[in-house]
C-alpha cells in the first residue's frame, strides 16, 4: 500500500503542490500504514505535516485537523502506552459494573420472585 501512496504523493505534489488537502490526505493515509508497520517516528512526522495543512485549509478546530494532531501525539510509544492503559481501565471498570449489577439483580430478583410465589409482600426493611 505504501508504494501506491508514494506514487500518489509524487503525482499530487507535482500537480497540486505540497500544501494541498489531497497531498495531506495521502500523507495521513501513509501515516496510518506506518503505524501498522510500527514506524512510529515516520507516522508522527506525517501526521504533524498533515495537521499543519489541514489547519491552514480547514482551521484549527476542524475535526480533520484535531484528529491528525491527536494521532500525532498518540503514535509515540509513550502515547500508545497511555491509550492502552486507559482502555484497560475502562474495560475493567465496565466489567466490575456489570458484575455488581448482575449480583444485585440476582439477589433482589431472587427475593422478589420467591416472595411473590409465596404471596408475601415486599419486606419493608429492603
Amino acid at each position: 500500500a505504501l508504494e501506491y501512496y508514494q506514487k500518489d504523493l509524487e503525482i499530487s505534489r507535482k500537480h497540486l503542490g505540497d500544501d494541498h488537502v489531497h497531498v495531506a490526505t495521502t500523507q495521513y493515509n501513509m501515516a496510518n500504514v506506518h503505524v501498522i508497520m510500527m514506524n512510529t517516528e515516520e507516522a508522527r512526522r506525517l501526521f504533524w505535516r498533515c495537521a499543519e495543512v489541514y489547519e491552514q485549509v480547514y482551521g484549527a478546530q476542524h475535526s480533520n485537523t484535531v484528529n491528525a494532531q491527536i494521532k500525532a501525539c498518540v503514535v509515540s510509544p509513550f502515547g500508545l502506552v497511555v491509550v492502552v492503559v486507559l482502555a484497560l481501565i475502562i474495560v475493567v471498570s465496565l466489567y466490575f459494573i456489570i458484575i455488581v449489577t448482575y449480583s444485585l439483580l440476582s439477589w433482589f430478583g431472587g427475593r422478589v420472585c420467591s416472595w411473590a410465589r409465596l404471596g408475601v409482600d415486599w419486606p419493608a426493611e429492603l
